[in-house]
């Protein structure tokens, strides 16, 4: 399309994100296979797709040749009418974008003798891309990020993104849509994916940032081919976007994250594909902290794409209710960052991030069944993710996350985010503040559901300094139990939460404040968030399997202090403590923010499972 038909836009963020914390005030038991437990992003799960290809585009070309137009447009002009900062012109000349006579499209970006910058922009000239209403949708693209790094990359910023079709007849951004599908910037070897929606600035969406996924590491993304997906899905309650690496879900966003006013104008309907490199601009430099490109900024970096693809598939049909995966068989211990120490392996499995080790003595006594001492003296950080292999196709496992704080003496100074297949389990986690204390031993513990292919991924994504993980267990075992329960702590009935019920000790309270949950997945009703049992308390649910293995989800949000440290509490589970001197609002990044912790635990042999909730500062909560 023309500069002129898209006034004024700012049509990707500018800065990275860092994900909103989750969830609320209440306690959910959910159904899990023993030994083996669902993950937060699978409670709702859509059918198995049948894709339909309905584009396929290849670039054949002979080599120093244009693009087919009746299948591309150019987009030309200056970057800086794309209101992004970007400082390059955007030209249609076979210098800038071309076939390379080896199957790709190159989109290269130049500097001239005077210091002026060139690249490329296309559009498809389709813009039909859509879900059928009760189906999905998938754009991919297998591509190479310009192979750059450090200084000679500042200001390179590839994108394969798209835009939602009423933007060529008079619609206006953000509200119309656009889901990048693909973003990096300045080398990093990394991936952003992000939804734009609603008004700028601010809105439901928070523009000009939008909803986005935060840097993910993309290792070897810019020395080789990778296949970039995202799945538009109608299919499911509430409908989702989701992105992809190479065929991992890394990102998810659901429609109720924002109203659905805001959800419909920006998803249900087409889309066009767009490829470009743009030098310099708000996102490039505020991840650089300084004006980008810069004179070190090498010229002539490219973009490789390979082929591109539209799907579509099942529609009006109806979604599959929650997941009921077999349990997996099979255990797995690893040894993050160090060799074997039995029954744990050495390091294995694994891409990105650095190893160190220590020799100081680590505490274990707030752990049960906790590793050996060797496990938590040796990491992996960094941005990295595991991909454990070998197990039980749609099996039912349980992950245990092995931490010990080796390097800050204080909280705050190491902050990161856990996915495993794609659903964010651990927000702005802290290690030494969970801990509570330098060189102690901490350990988190989800459900998980291994894919098709058997394999369980795991993701770590610095906040502040590193993402750092000691040890990993994907432990298997044998047949679900039945029951569960949603209790809507302190309040009354809001389905499916049922009102406060099996509790002794303690007090009641409630807000009318709205608390945020923009970022949460398969959220309780706003009542629920609203009140709150406090004090010293225990919640002892009976009615369970006997024997049987649970997934307890237990949702929090401060309504009463508005710094950190106001309130610090202990959590026990049919008597291990799970959570240490946990502090809501340290963990949420605020007040009148949710945050979940999940964890597992068997039901006694009379079908109870115990909880318990202990003050250290104010009162638990």
């Amino acid at each position: 399309m023309s500069n002129e038909e898209v006034p004024s836009r700012q049509r990707r963020k500018w800065f990275p994100l860092r994900l909103a914390a989750l969830l609320a005030v209440g306690i959910i038991l959910v159904l899990a296979a023993a030994l083996g437990f669902f993950s937060p992003g699978s409670l709702t799960k859509a059918h198995a797709a049948t894709w339909t290809q309905v584009f396929d585009a290849k670039f054949t070309g002979a080599s120093g040749t244009g693009l087919n137009t009746s299948v591309w447009k150019y987009d030309t002009g200056p970057g800086s009418s794309f209101g992004t900062g970007e400082i390059e012109t955007m030209t249609n000349s076979t210098n800038n974008v071309y076939q390379d006579g080896q199957g790709h499209l190159v989109i290269k970006a130049l500097r001239d003798s005077n210091g002026n910058w060139t690249s490329g922009r296309i559009e498809t000239q389709e813009d039909d891309f859509a879900a059928p209403p009760g189906g999905e949708f998938a754009m991919q693209a297998t591509l190479q990020q310009p192979n750059l790094s450090g200084p000679a990359a500042l200001g390179y910023w590839p994108a394969f993104w798209s835009l939602g079709s009423g933007i060529r007849s008079g619609g206006s951004w953000p509200g119309i849509g656009e889901i990048d599908i693909l973003e990096d910037v300045n080398g990093l070897s990394s991936v952003y994916g992000t939804l734009h929606c609603g008004v700028d600035p601010g809105g439901p969406c928070n523009e000009p940032d939008g909803i986005g996924s935060g840097q993910r590491a993309c290792s070897g993304c810019q020395t080789g081919f990778h296949t970039y997906r995202v799945e538009v899905d109608r299919s499911v309650s509430p409908e989702q976007i989701r992105w992809y690496l190479d065929g991992v879900n890394y990102f998810t966003v659901s429609a109720n994250q924002v109203d659905p006013t805001t959800w419909a104008n920006a998803v249900d309907h087409s889309f066009f594909i767009i490829f470009d490199l743009a030098m310099g601009g708000g996102f490039p430099n505020g991840v650089s902290g300084t004006t980008t490109p810069t004179s070190a900024t090498q010229s002539g970096g490219a973009m490789l794409v390979s082929d591109v693809s539209v799907y579509t598939a099942n529609g009006n049909v109806t979604p599959t209710p929650t997941a009921t995966a077999g349990s997996g068989s099979g255990s797995v211990q690893i040894n993050a960052g160090g060799p074997a120490a039995s029954p744990f392996v050495a390091d294995t499995d694994y891409s990105g991030g650095s190893t160190a080790s220590v020799t100081n003595t680590i505490s274990t006594s707030g752990v049960t069944n906790p590793a050996p001492q060797a496990v938590y003296q040796s990491n992996r950080y960094g941005n990295f993710t595991y991909t454990i292999p070998g197990l039980t196709a749609n099996g039912s496992y349980t992950v245990r996350l092995h931490f010990a704080e080796e390097y800050w003496s204080a909280a705050g100074k190491r902050i990161f985010n856990v996915d495993i297949n794609g659903a964010q389990v651990l927000t702005n986690f802290d290690i030494f503040a969970t801990a509570g204390g330098e060189y102690k031993a901490v350990v988190e513990q989800f459900g998980a559901t291994a894919s098709s292919s058997g394999t369980i991924t795991i993701q770590f994504v610095t906040v502040t300094d590193n993402a750092q993980i000691n040890g990993i267990e994907i432990l298997g075992g044998g047949a679900p139990p039945s029951g569960g329960v949603q209790i809507n702590c302190g309040g009354s009935a809001a389905s499916p939460f049922v009102a406060d019920t099996d509790f002794s000790g303690g007090f009641t309270a409630s807000v009318t404040n709205t608390i945020s949950t923009s970022g949460v997945t398969n959220p309780a009703p706003q009542a629920v968030y609203q009140s709150n049992r406090y004090g010293n308390f225990t919640y002892t649910v009976p009615g369970l399997t006997a024997n049987g293995s649970y997934t307890v989800r237990l949702h929090f949000a401060e309504e009463y202090w508005s710094a950190a440290g106001k309130r610090v509490f202990n959590v026990i589970i049919n008597g291990t403590q799970v959570l240490t001197n946990f502090d809501i609002f340290a963990t949420a990044g605020g007040e009148y923010k949710a945050v979940v912790e999940q964890f597992s635990a068997t039901a006694s042999s009379s079908g109870t499972i115990t909880i318990q909730f202990v003050t250290v500062t104010d009162n638990a909560q």
